[in-house]
């Protein structure tokens, strides 16, 4: 075996020696009865045991980084042997003894340790190219075969373990090893899940799939607990590694807590035991230069940890108070943020929901926040992305936004007796030297009178830019909910509300459901028409000429009445219910005339949409149209 051995090591000339060898090698693992007499005679005694070592040795000697044109097809052997390697892990592994287990792990360690670890040569000393793409082709291959056999080998030696996570921190740099450590993690992490909390939650086997490759491995209960550790912290640091492999890292752990954050799953302190030091410490990196993927990483991280908060956690065991503290001043940090804006506001739409403990004294910040998302201060990252997309993604950050402040609108009169903390309107701009000067006039504001007046403003400015038909359906139910909820503190808003919605529905074309809902919203205005009085008297009158000028355009196009149908029919019905709210209209002559006209144009409406859809032939399917056209 010694002289076939040697064959491992020739010259890329010779590499059907080699190829040769190693088919032979094969047959010997797989096809006992294949093997030389003595070594049959040595089945299930240690001498056996000897040759599988000898064999994953020479194996080994492959591995060496040759100099010749031919080193792609020296690349396409080592990946044959690795495949050998992979079939006696599974098809003889349960025959190894513990040392031959050893044997083999440290043979696809050393190889893979000196193909990925980081090359530090000198200036004066170059690379060899060869190194370079045997490195890169074999890197995947090695990886998916190091942590299944490692995996599969049950092993438990501590040393093993150390050395392998000595190794591994060398790799690092390539994003492949972060790859396959997150999918490794997030394997024995849904495993571990199954085994905690029951057959409801994670997965009966190990997966494995990183890269299109999946495989799935059965390992002892107790094994995979012991591994599941031990595999997540062979990462040192995702804090330290370069920008792109930052951002793979965190998003290995996003999936992790993920997986983890189910009704029946461990508390969140658990997790952030767990992941807690390494999340706050790329969510507090000092960005300001900081790379386009540190950037994302940093913002990925703001995304896991408000996932995590916002699962709501048993009475008994609430988070400890200094996971949210450090959450909470990384969230005063992140909310001021474009580039982690945008993630933490689509992650926190529940948080206010959670009863966190504090969560509520983050509501000025989140004010800010959604002040920067509502306003065009945030640059979202297009890439190559078409139009389309680029508009769906910042249509998803407005909604992520309002539905966060549909969460906090009524907060600040609960808590009107709160004070501010200094510098809390860092970042709102133009706003905050409003907020100053009324704090220095006024000594010191509270909480209810800065918050719903940023509020308000955020609301009626976002009605009038929005494009969203969605996204303006929603606001305007907001803006509904705000004015029920504030009219006792100011009655002059309901005017103010009121005058808003008429300009958009009257002055801009919107959509029909848009304009449905606004209806809808004026509908229910006209029930607070006596707060409307005090501050806004002409407020009804000029919505009601407003509506009578807006149903004669609608009437006057004939050729849409089948689509503005329901528009005219709930402009009336808004009409009507603003008419009937007082009895400001007596003695208005104008505003008489000008009602009874619309309503003479509206009276035959139902006759002329009938006319108009029997003059409208409809087409003919395409099925009838092609059997009509054969007869």
């Amino acid at each position: 075996m010694e002289v076939l051995g040697q064959g491992f090591a020739l010259p890329l000339e010779e590499l059907s020696i080699a190829q040769e060898t190693t088919q032979l090698y094969s047959q010997w693992l797989f096809e006992p009865q294949l093997r030389p007499l003595a070594f049959r005679e040595a089945a299930g005694t240690s001498d056996e045991q000897v040759l599988y070592q000898t064999m994953f040795h020479h194996y080994s000697l492959l591995f060496q980084v040759p100099i010749g044109v031919l080193i792609q097809r020296h690349i396409e052997l080592c990946k044959k042997v690795l495949t050998v390697l992979t079939m006696a892990g599974r098809q003889l592994g349960n025959t190894f003894s513990e040392q031959t287990w050893e044997v083999l792990l440290k043979v696809i360690l050393g190889i893979t340790d000196s193909l990925l670890r980081e090359q530090l040569t000198k200036p004066s000393k170059v690379l060899m190219p060869e190194h370079t793409k045997m490195s890169d082709d074999l890197c995947e291959h090695l990886l998916r075969v190091l942590f299944e056999l490692w995996l599969r080998s049950n092993i438990r030696q501590v040393h093993m373990w150390d050395i392998f996570k000595k190794c591994f921190n060398g790799w690092t740099h390539r994003i492949p090893v972060l790859h396959q450590w997150a999918a490794s993690s997030l394997g024995l992490c849904q495993r571990v899940v199954r085994l905690l909390y029951g057959p409801g939650q994670g997965t009966d086997v190990v997966n494995l799939a990183v890269g299109g490759y999946n495989i799935g491995l059965d390992l002892q209960a107790d094994f995979v607990l012991y591994a599941w550790h031990r595999v997540i912290y062979l990462l040192r640091s995702p804090s330290k590694l370069s920008p792109i492999n930052c951002l793979a890292a965190v998003n290995g752990i996003g999936r992790m807590s993920g997986t983890t954050c189910k009704p029946t799953s461990p508390d969140g302190n658990t997790i952030m035991h767990m992941f807690g030091a390494w999340l706050f410490e790329i969510s507090s990196f000092p960005t300001p230069d900081a790379s386009h993927a540190y950037h994302e990483a940093q913002a990925s991280a703001f995304g896991v940890l408000c996932r995590i908060f916002s699962k709501p956690q048993p009475s008994s065991r609430p988070f400890l108070r200094i996971y949210t503290e450090r959450f909470y001043e990384a969230l005063s940090i992140g909310l001021r943020s474009e580039t982690s804006l945008p993630t933490i506001l689509a992650h926190s739409t529940e948080l206010f929901t959670s009863e966190l403990e504090g969560v509520r004294m983050m509501v000025p910040d989140f004010v800010i926040g959604i002040r920067m998302a509502m306003s065009g201060q945030i640059r979202v990252s297009t890439g190559y992305m078409s139009q389309e997309k680029q508009q769906q993604i910042l249509e998803d950050l407005h909604l992520a936004a309002l539905k966060v402040a549909g969460c906090i609108m009524c907060l600040p009169n609960h808590f009107e007796k709160v004070e501010l903390k200094d510098g809390w309107n860092v970042g709102l701009l133009k706003s905050a030297d409003i907020a100053e000067n009324k704090a220095g006039r006024e000594d010191k504001e509270i909480l209810s009178q800065l918050l719903k007046y940023y509020i308000l403003e955020m609301l009626l400015n976002c009605l009038e830019t929005e494009t969203s038909s969605f996204n303006l359906r929603y606001l305007l139910h907001l803006i509904e909910v705000y004015v029920f909820e504030d009219v006792a503190f100011c009655p002059g808003l309901v005017g103010v509300v009121v005058k808003t919605i008429q300009e958009k529905i009257v002055t801009v074309q919107v959509p029909v459901e848009v304009a449905l809902c606004a209806f809808d919203v004026l509908v229910g205005c006209a029930g607070l028409y006596e707060y409307v009085r005090r501050d806004s008297k002409s407020c009804a009158r000029e919505l009601v000429l407003a509506l009578c000028r807006y149903v004669d355009a609608l009437l006057s196009n004939h050729t849409l009445l089948s689509t503005t149908y329901p528009l005219v029919v709930r402009a009336y019905e808004c009409m009507m219910q603003w008419i009937l709210a007082g009895q400001w209209i007596v003695g208005d002559q104008d505003c008489h005339l000008a009602v009874i006209s619309s309503i003479s144009n509206g009276v035959h409406i139902v006759e002329r949409v009938e006319e108009h859809e029997a003059s409208v032939v409809p087409p003919k399917p395409q099925q009838e149209k092609r059997r009509w056209g054969t007869g």
